[in-house]
């Protein structure tokens, strides 16, 4: 369990600062699986509705999500907290997705002003 947990933080920390160290910071490369705007901060979770979505989605944090803003000119590190209703939000899922309405996951990474 140990080992598991210093290699997931070994890759949020290869996510967030590159490998070389000397590169910026950026998403996955992989396309994200749900683009929209936060309606609903509660409990730590968020509810993310793209527009024509009746249902949306709630996100709850992944051990060592990635949250980044979008700069316009690249990106900069942020907080899950930091996220308000209102932003626009790019979230990449890697686990399993409940089908209900809305729907229910957690959040790898997060890019505030994607959308």
């Amino acid at each position: 369990m140990t080992i598991r947990l210093v290699v997931l933080a070994a890759c949020v920390v290869g996510l967030l600062a590159g490998c070389g160290g000397d590169d910026p910071l950026a998403p996955p490369a992989s396309a994200a699986a749900y683009a929209g705007a936060v309606e609903d901060v509660a409990g730590g979770r968020l509810l993310v509705r793209a527009d024509g979505d009746p249902c949306g989605i709630w996100l709850a944090p992944a051990d060592g999500v990635a949250v980044l803003r979008d700069t316009g000119e690249g990106y900069e590190g942020a907080a899950w907290d930091e996220l308000e209703p209102g932003q626009a939000v790019d979230v990449w899922i890697s686990g399993p997705i409940a089908e209900s309405c809305p729907m229910q996951a957690d959040a790898d990474a997060v890019v505030i002003g994607g959308g």
